[in-house]
């Protein structure tokens, strides 16, 4: 197996890949040329094809409610865990593997009315 070198830009709504080389001396030209980043990955590695990692924030009243994927290496994050920033108007966080978007936010809002239930010791 080798590696593949993403050229990448922007973050959240705007992160895209410019291309993709087998060569990480070409992948960093080209990255200049284009003031992006090089992003490294095993080609060929057995991939979760069914999931896909989803960042899902929500605030404490339910007014607004955030789903992303999230490109972050899965061994650095705790899926289905909830996180509180413990503002006083509080943010939460859970991290799913779902196959799209609306199941993402389905089992996130089930991981936050679990996590506010014990949190009222319910």
């Amino acid at each position: 197996m080798g590696k593949l070198y993403a050229i990448t830009a922007g973050s959240y709504s705007d992160y895209r890949i410019i291309t993709l080389c087998s060569d990480e001396e070409k992948a960093h030209k080209i990255a200049l040329l284009y003031n992006a980043e090089v992003e490294e990955f095993e080609d060929g590695k057995n991939l979760d094809t069914e999931n896909i990692i989803f960042e899902v924030v929500f605030d404490d009243k339910y007014r607004n409610t955030y789903c992303w994927q999230c490109f972050t290496n899965p061994a650095e994050i705790k899926l289905n865990e909830v996180t509180s920033d413990g503002n006083l108007y509080k943010n939460y966080t859970v991290f799913v593997a779902a196959k799209n978007k609306e199941k993402a936010l389905k089992i996130a809002r089930d991981k936050l009315t679990e996590y506010r239930a014990r949190e009222l010791g319910i």
